[in-house]
């Protein structure tokens, strides 16, 4: 399978997506980094170096390369609605996280818009499986949540009727 090439716009949170999900993670086999873009020169720079891609400071020059259809965003939420639109109408599919805009309205013009370009724009970041260190921040987090679920069904007692059904009410007692 050929792998998509990807150009990624924000390099805090980026890096990680880089480093754990498509250099070496589970992206990896999909996804092949094409370019990185970011206001900061300097920054950039340092990042196209380390990863052996393009640096773009501006995301508009980002937007007319031709060769790179995905572009993962991950920068703040604030506005990003607007970027994913300006995306999506330069003929991009999207990858970014969520929450992708903090507007609603500005949420819904932009999924609509990428709707009518046949454009996806894939919100959760760009991979389904968690890397180890999110793994390993998950499981406790599950385990606190299973407890949750016992304490509160323990809240509720089954009781049987004389019909024969099951009525669970709260703390019922007979």
């Amino acid at each position: 399978m050929k792998k998509l090439r990807v150009g990624i716009v924000g390099l805090n949170f980026g890096r990680q997506i880089i480093e754990d999900q498509i250099l070496e993670g589970p992206g990896e086999p999909y996804f092949e980094l094409a370019a990185v873009c970011r206001r900061n020169r300097e920054k950039c720079d340092e990042a196209s170096a380390k990863y052996g891609v393009k640096a773009y400071y501006d995301i508009g020059d980002l937007l007319c390369d031709e060769s790179i259809p995905v572009i993962i965003d991950m920068t703040g939420p604030i506005g990003r609605g607007e970027r994913i639109t300006r995306m999506v109408e330069a003929g991009k599919h999207v990858m970014t996280t969520k929450p992708f805009e903090l507007d609603s309205g500005e949420a819904e013009k932009t999924l609509k818009r990428a709707r009518e370009l046949g454009r996806v724009v894939h919100l959760n970041s760009p991979c389904a499986s968690y890397s180890d260190d999110l793994r390993q921040i998950k499981a406790p987090a599950k385990r606190i949540h299973h407890r949750r679920q016992r304490a509160h069904f323990g809240q509720h007692r089954a009781r049987f009727c004389g019909t024969g059904g099951i009525d669970v009410t709260r703390n019922a007692k007979r």
